[in-house]
């Protein structure tokens, strides 16, 4: 099998229509005619979902699958997508079949096509063969998107949350954890409005990473990030969709003096998408959806960037912390794939996210199924793609940068008592790939 993709439009000024059809695979009967799509969620049990807590942990019951298989059933008011739908529990277990909800308006947001749960079967995004994931396509598609992907990768974090207590070392930890384990060799710039952890970062010692206090307004800290030129930008800090979807980042002077925090819509972050392969949204109602607009991570995406993966709802400190770890661990090992071939290739962006709901979907507590059957958490995540290819270039060579890291480990361990000739073969080897290696 291969993908399928489901394409949404709408149609009319006065009335507009939702409208759905069957864009792949084509020889699907019936595909393209085009079926009325049901966005209403205002009735139960969409309404139910919107209401549960997310710190009732152990919560038993059948609310989400109720869901997934509502979102089945109005899917299924079209024969062709039901009919590829129905496809897929029987591809074979190594035959990737992911799920493209392709949207041209922000009308069908309210949705949670990432709970879609085919009866008899289970939760598709929770399958190895068919994650799900949410395809923008902007009014003037280009073609191909083409990215600079610099090794070292570099890499920006913005951990500053206003007012609450979050906590946001917990957030760091899990960002450096993964980032030191990871195969692939990095720059990582951190952004951050707290004193205790700026002096946290900077006692590391690490020379991979530089920190930074916020100051200034929301111009001043799009041009630090411009300044770096990020492959990856990720933010840890609060969002909002109301009166419009905007990230809430404190500033130093927020924490110290209770001025008032930095808000960044997407066209702050436009500003840098040049540059951009990927952006997270570990931030509250990311990938909210809000009235007469595109949510966050559809408009960034939409901007330009490539992937966004935003959450739907308010979620929960430790449930991000957590998805923090899975979610870059599957992104480091895709990328060193993806960089570390002879061939240009595209990552797997859509298996991102299947670990991550895993882990959060686990952290609910009791067997995994009856838990994703039960509780939201896990469905919260959503990726968003552009439409158009993405090629990738990249700037360095990840086999020689590896030589380079096991040789300045090798390095490291020598003593005043090593041999004089050995020491300074290690240092002629890494002088010789230093000079390799392109800038």
């Amino acid at each position: 099998m291969s993908r399928t993709t489901i394409h949404i439009e709408q149609q009319g000024l006065i009335n507009p229509r939702v409208l759905f059809r069957l864009s792949e695979p084509a020889n699907v009967p019936q595909a393209n005619i085009l079926e009325e799509l049901d966005c209403n969620v205002s009735v139960p049990p969409f309404t139910d979902l919107a209401s549960q807590k997310l710190d009732n942990e152990g919560l038993t019951g059948s609310l989400v699958r109720d869901v997934g298989t509502a979102i089945y059933n109005r899917l299924s008011a079209h024969p062709g997508v039901k009919a590829a739908l129905n496809m897929i529990p029987n591809a074979k277990l190594d035959e990737p079949c992911p799920i493209f909800i392709q949207m041209t308006t922000h009308a069908a947001e309210v949705l949670p096509f990432e709970a879609l749960f085919v009866p008899n079967h289970r939760f598709l995004a929770l399958d190895d063969r068919s994650p799900i994931v949410r395809v923008t396509m902007p009014d003037a598609a280009i073609g191909v998107i083409e990215r600079l992907c610099k090794v070292p990768l570099r890499v920006t974090a913005v951990i500053s949350a206003a007012d609450r207590q979050v906590d946001e070392e917990a957030e760091w930890q899990a960002l450096y954890k993964t980032f030191s384990e990871s195969s692939i060799d990095f720059k990582l710039q951190v952004l951050v409005g707290r004193t205790n952890l700026f002096n946290m970062i900077g006692d590391a010692h690490d020379s991979r990473v530089e920190v930074a206090r916020i100051d200034g307004d929301s111009v001043d800290l799009m041009n630090i990030i411009n300044h770096f030129e990020p492959s990856v930008l990720h933010f840890f800090c609060h969002g909002t969709t109301k009166p419009a979807a905007y990230l809430e980042v404190a500033t130093q002077a927020t924490h110290d003096l209770g001025d008032r925090p930095i808000y960044l819509s997407q066209d702050h972050i436009k500003r840098v998408s040049r540059y951009l392969l990927l952006v997270t949204l570990n931030a509250c109602e990311g990938a909210a959806p809000v009235p007469d607009s595109p949510s966050l991570a559809m408009a960034i995406a939409g901007s330009g960037v490539p992937v966004v993966v935003g959450m739907r709802e308010a979620i929960d400190a430790k449930d991000a912390n957590l998805f923090t770890r899975a979610f870059y661990q599957e992104l480091f090992k895709e990328l060193h794939r993806t960089l570390s071939s002879p061939q240009a290739e595209t990552p797997n962006w859509p298996a991102l996210l299947r670990a991550p709901r895993d882990r959060l979907a686990l952290r609910q507590g009791g067997p995994p199924i009856e838990a994703a059957a039960a509780h939201k958490r896990w469905c919260l995540p959503i990726l968003y793609m552009r439409a158009e290819k993405l090629r990738i270039r990249r700037s360095g060579d990840m086999e020689q940068l590896g030589e380079l890291q096991e040789l300045g480990s090798l390095q490291s361990k020598f003593s005043k008592d090593s041999p004089p000739e050995m020491i300074a073969e290690i240092d002629q080897m890494i002088a010789e790939l230093e000079k390799s290696l392109p800038t």
